[in-house]
């Protein structure tokens, strides 16, 4: 590892030196800069400054995810329920609120960028306001407790408006189709693979400059998300392999004793740990059997963006560690490196090398790294896209392509993860 991290460290310097160099020389500017009337009153109110930076009145609001999500395989269909607590930090009171339901890219009639695979979208079934049922609406702007939906957008009028410095609870229950991952973006399902991402309804960002971000989700471009804490379940096949952002809470209730001593190994180690072998990927020997052949996997974390998802039978399971210092003074921390991967994938033997390199060399040149597990799942796409702590990585690649999606994917935990 040691000659890899020296050749790999000067992959990377030179590319920077190479940005730098491009970035000091003079920049062309097309068209002067002006600024936005929303933003002036921000910088005016003391929630910005004008550099961009939070000013001395600034806020975000926040909310609780308590989600679970159970994947039918034979359908392939996800099934989820769970409630947010939506806290109003703004000196705004709100009469409505803004939900995102990106799955609904894949409804009947919705606007679109892009090709996908109609599947019908997310159904929910219920959703209810402090604990009293919201009523749908299909024309007109929705009364005091009801809701509309419009494409990837639902807008709820609150019974009552959620007052500066309150809280309300939000109450939900919907499925969908996993979609197929010809005719998906960046999620979806291969038969083999289930990466499940954009799964739950997400509060849209409310902010101090714009209010609701209510822009609809076309396919093409990325999301301004807003930050909150998860407690997230979801139910699988025994014999499956699942992962998602955040930390495992009950591994002994998934995992056998053998990949339970397997992954401390690789807690302890610089090296890479097979934790679960090709040989391996069964109930009984992998995870643990159940009664009715499902596992339920707890996952929780506090302060990120968004949660993904990945499950499959088919994966094998490696994973090490890269040691971050958290101060500049040695303060170590431990950052869990896994990998998942179908056998035989090429290149991929690597990945939780390359990811590992990865982190300990951004943490270096950026920030620490501040979550405790750094995920590279193989799979679906063609290309990489990044999640809070996960990166799907598609293809069979050779040593370098794969070294260079996944510095790239591992660079967007910083950039937008951390910097929203």
């Amino acid at each position: 590892m040691k000659s890899l991290f020296h050749a790999l460290t000067a992959i990377a310097i030179g590319a920077l030196n190479v940005s730098t160099a491009f970035a000091q020389a003079d920049r062309p500017i097309p068209y002067p800069v002006f600024e936005p009337p929303q933003f002036a009153a921000a910088v005016e109110s003391g929630t910005r400054k004008a550099s961009g930076e939070p000013g001395p009145n600034y806020w975000q609001n926040s909310a609780i995810y308590t989600l679970s999500a159970t994947i039918d395989p034979v359908e392939n269909t996800l099934a989820g329920e769970g409630t947010i607590s939506y806290q109003n930090n703004s000196p705004d009171d709100l009469a409505f609120l803004a939900i995102k339901l990106r799955q609904n890219i894949h409804a009947e009639g919705v606007p679109r960028s892009r090709y996908v695979e109609v599947t019908g979208g997310l159904n929910l079934t219920r959703l209810t306001a402090n604990g009293s049922v919201m009523e749908e609406v299909k024309e007109g702007h929705p009364d005091a407790g009801q809701y509309r939906i419009q494409g990837t957008i639902l807008t709820l009028a609150l019974p009552d408006a959620l007052e500066s410095g309150d809280s309300v609870e939000l109450g939900m229950q919907w499925s969908y189709k996993i979609p197929p991952h010809t005719g998906s973006f960046r999620q979806g399902q291969d038969g083999e693979v289930y990466y499940i991402g954009y799964w739950y309804p997400q509060m849209a960002v409310y902010d101090d400059v714009y209010g609701w971000h209510t822009d609809q989700y076309m396919g093409l471009g990325e999301h301004y998300m807003g930050y909150g804490s998860y407690d997230v379940r979801i139910t699988a096949p025994e014999g499956w392999l699942v992962y998602a952002t955040g930390t495992l809470q009950n591994a002994p209730e998934v995992l056998t004793e053998q990949t339970l001593r397997r992954l401390a190994l690789a807690s302890a180690s610089d090296e890479v740990v097979h934790v679960v072998a090709e040989n391996e990927r069964r109930a009984g020997t992998s995870t643990l059997d159940s009664e009715d052949n499902l596992l339920t996997w707890h996952f929780t974390s506090e302060n990120v963006r968004d949660v993904a998802i990945a499950a499959s039978p088919h994966y094998v399971w490696d994973a090490t560690r890269v040691m971050v210092d958290q101060d500049g003074r040695g303060r170590l921390e431990m950052v869990q490196i896994n990998s998942f991967y179908r056998p035989g994938t090429t290149a991929w033997e690597r990945s939780a090398e390359f990811a590992a390199f990865s982190i300990g060399h951004l943490s270096k040149l950026i920030m620490p790294y501040p979550y405790p597990h750094m995920t590279a799942v193989e799979g679906i796409i063609s290309g990489g896209m990044e999640y809070p702590m996960m990166t799907l990585i598609g293809g069979a690649r050779n040593d370098q392509s794969l070294f260079s999606v996944t510095y790239h994917e591992l660079g967007h935990m910083w950039f937008p993860q951390v910097v929203g």
